[in-house]
């Protein structure tokens, strides 16, 4: 990965790869997640791809990625740990494998530079009926979120364990909140994105690096210097007391998550055993979870865990019966309880560095899934290649994982419930 800095606080990340025949243009716009922004933001990402000054309506937009050979581009907003970015994509195939194309790259970037740094707004304000229809669809995620029971359940683990740290903050902001926002106010919010926030741009895939760099340059000069550095997440080593939240709602399924504290994070070197030791618990067809609490004990329609890497988090999420909250609960306490008695056999422990291993190199087969890599590194401060990552797991030892296990505590159990079944 190469490292470009267009100006202070911007910076281009070139991942060529000549297997592919397209790329993939991705700037990330980073702002700290916040209460006071999360709503606006996350209304923001959709209304920049709804129009621009040069094609001010869907329609234009489409038609001139008709014209580029059926270009893709759009816009969104993503949470990030404790970040949130104003997302912008531009991708196609690369035209050294197309005809007639030799404008392509400057007509192809300048609609992504369109986007990005001009969306309609004449005025200084988001034209009132299109703002309309994206707080409707706003509000519609929003809602739409309870539908899906088991990210729901996560959600609210998170909210629960996170209330005072940016963690709990929801992905699309508040329902409460979208009306209220009008056209200028969330013009506004976009100029103080634009002008402030630190800029990560990546090329992936197949592209001419020359031609992307140079154009990309020109593109952003007028935006001024900023900061650096992102923001840093909150990170609580250990948990002190245990939080138990219990929601009854109508579902037929219970819904039980737990997160633990790790005691470590993405850059540190307790991170690989934790990685490896959270395989072999619960991350895959391979892991305890699966095999011992799903298979052996019948205590669950799924199990497994996973790990925010920045956060220093590990959440279970598991489907149960409502009748067996308690002895699934215990079922996957006494399964951690084995990791740290070093109760792992090698096959256990092969699968699972076997499991990693193979997501790395999958990684290298998709370019969202490179650039996701490639930040992941930027925002943990581990930039380490594929095969550096890969050799870091298989050094992990059974000693290793058992250590990582013992330093996991108990934060919070969070439980979905049925109505009738409460009652």
């Amino acid at each position: 990965m190469e490292k470009i800095t267009i100006k202070k606080g911007i910076q281009l990340y070139l991942l060529p790869d000549q297997k592919y025949k397209t790329f993939l243009l991705r700037a990330y716009l980073f702002q700290p997640l916040k209460k006071e922004t999360v709503t606006k933001n996350a209304l923001l990402g959709t209304m920049l791809r709804q129009g621009t000054e040069k094609f001010p309506d869907r329609l234009s937009i489409v038609r001139q990625t008709e014209r580029l050979y059926d270009t893709q581009i759009d816009a969104d907003a993503q949470k990030i740990g404790e970040l949130q970015a104003i997302r912008v994509d531009l991708g196609g195939v690369n035209p050294a494998f197309l005809p007639q194309s030799e404008t392509y790259w400057q007509e192809a970037l300048e609609l992504f530079g369109q986007m990005l740094l001009c969306p309609y707004a004449p005025g200084g304000t988001f034209p009132e009926d299109v703002l309309a229809v994206e707080k409707e669809n706003l509000k519609d995620r929003i809602e739409a979120v309870i539908n899906e029971k088991r990210g729901y359940a996560m959600q609210q683990l998170l909210k629960t364990m996170c209330e005072d740290e940016p963690m709990g903050i929801p992905d699309d902001g508040y329902k409460e909140e979208v009306d209220g926002i009008s056209g200028s106010a969330l013009f506004a919010q976009y100029q103080e994105v634009l002008n402030n926030s630190p800029i990560c741009i990546f090329a992936a895939g197949s592209f001419d690096a020359e031609a992307v760099t140079t154009y990309l340059r020109d593109i952003l000069k007028d935006l001024p210097e900023r900061e650096e550095e992102l923001q840093k997440p909150v990170v609580i080593r250990r948990a002190e007391t245990q939080k138990y939240k219990e929601e009854r709602l109508d579902v037929v399924q219970g819904k039980l998550c737990m997160g633990f504290r790790t005691d470590a994070v993405g850059n540190e070197p307790g991170y690989y055993p934790l990685l490896v030791m959270n395989s072999v618990f619960g991350s895959g067809a391979h892991s305890k979870l699966f095999n011992e609490v799903r298979e052996k004990m019948s205590l669950c329609y799924y199990a497994s865990s996973g790990l925010s890497r920045n956060k220093g988090i590990l959440m279970v999420s598991a489907g149960i019966e409502f009748k067996n909250f308690e002895v699934a609960k215990e079922g996957i306490l006494k399964e951690l309880e084995k990791v740290k008695a070093g109760q792992i056999t090698d096959s256990e422990e092969t699968a699972a560095k076997l499991a990693l291993c193979n997501a790395i190199r999958a990684a290298e087969d998709s370019k969202v899934q490179q650039i996701g890599r490639a930040l992941s590194g930027i925002l943990s401060g581990d930039t380490r290649t594929a095969e550096e990552e890969m050799a870091a797991v298989m050094a992990v030892t059974k000693e290793d994982m058992m250590a990582a296990a013992k330093k996991l505590t108990l934060d919070t159990v969070y439980f979905l419930r049925g109505e009738e079944e409460a009652e």
